[in-house]
């Protein structure tokens, strides 16, 4: 299947080429993050989990991985990166929103109701925080 190339999606293109050659942890998130933008998900993941390996209490690469592996709805890789992301930024509301809502899709309602609740302690008010409380309240996917 051939890339369609669009604005900025060659240039997008040698940066991966260029950092498949030399993997470069310093220039990864901001690469897997672009990709990961322009929908392109599985090359982001390729990307963020060589950063990782170098970078491992990194908690925004975990957290962009995470996404990155919910968004293909691999949801067990994506909990195991968000708890990481977790560990390595205890205080990070948008890694336990993020890790509460895959703790929804994978129907652990339990689990998803104590991270969330922990969210809300440091974002009280939170509008999404509030409107995932509310599926685990009330059963709602």
């Amino acid at each position: 299947m051939r890339r369609v190339s669009t604005p900025g999606s060659d240039n997008l293109d040698t940066r991966l080429l260029r950092f498949r050659s030399n993997p470069d942890a310093a220039t990864a998130e901001g690469l897997a993050r672009a990709l990961y933008d322009r929908g392109r998900v599985v090359e982001a993941i390729e990307v963020a989990s060589v950063a990782v390996a170098e970078r491992p209490h990194d908690a925004a690469l975990h957290l962009l991985l995470g996404r990155a592996w919910a968004r293909e709805n691999d949801l067990l890789r994506a909990q195991r990166a968000l708890l990481d992301a977790a560990k390595a930024a205890p205080n990070d509301v948008d890694v336990y929103r993020a890790l509460g809502d895959v703790l929804l899709r994978r129907g652990d309602r339990d689990r998803a109701g104590k991270v969330i609740e922990r969210a809300l302690q440091i974002a009280p008010g939170d509008p999404t925080l509030l409107a995932l409380r509310g599926q685990v309240a009330g059963g709602a996917p």
